[in-house]
């Protein structure tokens, strides 16, 4: 018997969502697909995991290179020339001075620095007004209006307002583990100890 080994994918998250993803009241994305398109959800699969890519800050100095601040997770991480640091907030640099940190796109988040797993749980492909203000909630969103307005706000401007109708997949998951993702993370956290 086989076991099909999950692939780990980026996705973006806007800022105003990364909350509603920590708390769990996100368990719901939807994303547009074309119409003519018979290929497979580009996120991935059932059992797949996606890594969130959101805002966060970065800032370089001292020995330190690649150093990521994320403010809602509060988990701070970053490599040094022979491994790999976590910690929490913001931290101070090999000579004891705070690290100057900039705000950078969530388009640039490494996967090295992702604080935030989710597991996909199903996939299913839907025309936008298809869904109901109870999906509206699992998106994280307070209402079907609410929805509408952050819809808008993001996919508009491409051609792919609310009123337009678009195809999206509709891609339900949970919140993953990081040491359910990375076993060698328990035996790195023991050697560290």
């Amino acid at each position: 018997m086989t076991h099909k080994i999950p692939s780990a994918r980026p996705i973006l998250f806007c800022e105003r969502l990364v909350p509603k993803l920590l708390d769990g009241s996100k368990r719901v994305t939807r994303r547009v697909t074309n119409d003519t398109d018979s290929r497979p959800c580009p996120y991935g699969d059932e059992g797949d995991l996606l890594w969130v890519r959101h805002a966060h800050w970065r800032g370089f100095k001292g020995t330190y290179n690649d150093q990521v601040w994320d403010p809602y997770t509060r988990c701070t991480r970053w490599r040094t020339a022979d491994r790999e640091v976590h910690g929490m907030g913001l931290q101070l640099d090999a000579r004891g001075e705070h690290v100057s940190l900039r705000k950078v796109s969530g388009r640039y988040l490494p996967k090295w620095a992702a604080c935030i797993w989710l597991r996909i749980v199903t996939v299913r492909r839907q025309r936008l007004h298809a869904m109901s203000w109870v999906d509206a909630l699992t998106e994280g969103a307070d209402s079907l209006a609410d929805f509408r307005d952050l819809w808008d706000r993001l996919n508009a401007r491409r051609g792919y307002a609310w009123e337009a109708n678009p195809s999206v997949w509709v891609i339900e998951f949970e919140r993953a583990d990081y040491e359910t993702i990375r076993p060698d993370a328990r035996a790195r956290k023991g050697a560290q100890a």
